[in-house]
């Protein structure tokens, strides 16, 4: 029984190139064998591997950037064209200011933008059952508290205190 690899794709929001009639967009495809994640910008029938890892490491390079915490992100990838294997470099970065994340592939594919909560979604949907398997055979550290607990003091007990020492009254 061979597995299929998990497949969601994030489509352009907008191209740079109104007239482009071509499918934009980003490819999260998530390999259960090696619990890997690999990000492709895909144009039209073309894509280009932009990042492969574990999830955690997606997880930590991709979510800064949705989350507006770190400006862009840098990186190469080569295009398999015959028997030459041009290498292209990219960036990816967050348009605070229009609330989208714009990928620039140089002589790949126009610079598309993509809303960032279904970059998000997908990046966390594609490994959050990874994560949870990972996370319920994770044994954590217990710790032993060096002091008694104090009791919870109520700011109102003077009032409690008064309350409950009456009897129901008869209106």
């Amino acid at each position: 029984m061979s597995l299929v690899p998990l497949s969601l794709h994030v489509y352009a929001s907008k191209c740079i190139f109104p007239n482009c009639k071509k499918p934009q967009g980003l490819e999260i495809i998530f390999d259960k064998s090696k619990n890997y994640i690999r990000i492709y910008r895909v144009s039209s029938n073309s894509k280009i591997l932009l990042d492969e890892n574990s999830v955690e490491n997606i997880w930590r390079r991709w979510l800064p950037l949705i989350w507006k915490i770190k400006p862009c992100i840098l990186g190469t990838s080569q295009i398999i064209d015959g028997d030459t294997f041009p290498t292209i470099s990219w960036t990816i970065q967050n348009m605070s200011e229009k609330g989208q994340i714009m990928i620039e592939t140089p002589n790949f594919a126009p610079p598309i933008s993509i809303i960032p909560e279904e970059f998000e979604s997908a990046i966390i949907k594609s490994g959050i059952k990874s994560m949870g398997d990972k996370l319920m055979n994770t044994i954590f550290i217990e710790h032993h508290l060096n002091f008694e607990p104090n009791i919870v003091v109520k700011h109102n007990h003077r009032i409690h205190t008064l309350a409950s020492g009456v009897e129901e009254i008869d209106l």
